[in-house]
């Protein structure tokens, strides 16, 4: 979820669209296929074919869509598919109707977890096994409360945020920069993946994604010292957003090894894929990142802690503890100076956010600060 003020450039998202058409094009193309022959076997009969019997297959499942509609479409796609909107309300408006809730059904896919539903016709009971729905959204930070209203719905902890810091400074619309066309190079992406996706598509076998014992020591170690962290800073309530991280980590892992197969010219010719280390720190790399920005959209989110939120303004007492900090600090250097005054740990990060929020301070990396 990408959560960013208006006119920041969202809609550049758009682009990673191409990466993933020719897959997309390529379910389209089967459909019709069907759809042609089946007319063809019928057109000697009187009676026209029933088309609704031919399943829709594609990646894009639009987000404006009904609960049955949206499952319909991942049960004849084989439980796969791809929710892409540049604008979260469209997703939050449909989610909103009786018709278009399926918020249950995003948590479950999450987990693949089975997906079950009853269709009128025919009183037909369909069961969707292993279900991979991805979601990639785009909107303002309201637009992503109003899609997930506070950190107890269980959308929250299943999405990785991404909530980047807009300069409020004009571009020169008519700097061409580089002579690399934006549309061209996502379009050799989206071919080079094609290659990839294929592959995989016709290997007779599947692989396990296993990490090395190191990493997976250094996996729990990490995560351990980040869940109890941000417990510390926010409550348990944060808790549930780290766990899944980790779970969202492993897959990151898992996408860089795959994607190695391509870069490397390497067939399926396993079934085992091992990370190797560099996948596995750029995946913690990214993670950790992340993390910056859950904590900033948490402290936002309505039920993030039972008080009061603070005001944006840089009240006195922020500024008596911005004058007391080095040039350079983390989070615990901080606690010293807060504890004798007797403020919350929570309370701590939301004066540290509200100083970045006037460029008071800048984060370096997770739990590093620099004064600015």
């Amino acid at each position: 979820m990408l959560a960013a003020p208006p006119s920041a450039g969202k809609g550049r998202i758009m682009l990673a669209r191409r990466i993933v058409a020719p897959v997309h094009n390529l379910l389209r193309q089967i459909y019709h296929t069907k759809v042609h022959q089946l007319e063809e076997e019928n057109k000697d009969k009187k009676q026209k074919p029933d088309l609704t019997q031919v399943p829709q297959t594609m990646l894009f499942i639009p987000a404006n869509s009904s609960s049955t509609a949206i499952y319909q479409t991942l049960h004849d796609c084989d439980g796969s598919g791809l929710i892409f909107e540049s604008e979260a309300d469209t997703l939050s408006t449909a989610l909103s109707t009786d018709y278009g809730n399926f918020s249950d059904g995003l948590r479950k896919a999450f987990h693949h977890e089975s997906i079950s539903y009853n269709r009128r016709k025919d009183r037909e009971y369909v069961e969707i096994n292993n279900p991979r729905l991805s979601l990639l959204l785009a909107g303002t930070p309201r637009q992503l409360f109003n899609l997930i209203p506070n950190t107890e719905n269980g959308l929250f902890s299943r999405f990785m945020i991404y909530s980047p810091h807009v300069d409020n400074k004009w571009i020169d619309v008519f700097d061409g920069g580089e002579d690399i066309d934006d549309e061209d190079y996502f379009n050799a992406l989206g071919n080079r993946f094609f290659y990839l996706y294929n592959m995989l598509r016709n290997a007779d076998h599947s692989a396990q994604f296993q990490l090395t014992p190191e990493q997976q020591q250094l996996f729990n170690s990490t995560f351990e010292r980040w869940q109890e962290e941000l417990s510390q800073f926010f409550g348990a309530q944060i808790t549930p957003s780290v766990r899944r991280l980790g779970l969202i980590t492993f897959r990151i892992a898992m996408i860089f090894t795959t994607l190695r197969l391509e870069f490397t010219c390497q067939q399926l010719a396993t079934r085992t894929l091992t990370c190797n280390d560099q996948d596995f720190e750029n995946a913690i790399f990214i993670v950790e990142s992340l993390l910056d920005h859950l904590a900033s959209i948490f402290t936002l989110m309505p039920d993030a802690n039972d008080n009061e939120h603070e005001s944006n303004a840089i009240l006195p007492i922020i500024t008596s503890i911005y004058q007391q900090l080095p040039q350079n600090f983390s989070f615990t250097n901080v606690l010293p100076i807060t504890q004798s005054l007797g403020i919350p740990r929570a309370t701590v990060y939301r004066y540290l956010t509200i100083l970045i929020q006037h460029k008071k301070i800048s984060r370096i990396k997770y739990n590093t600060y620099e004064k600015n």
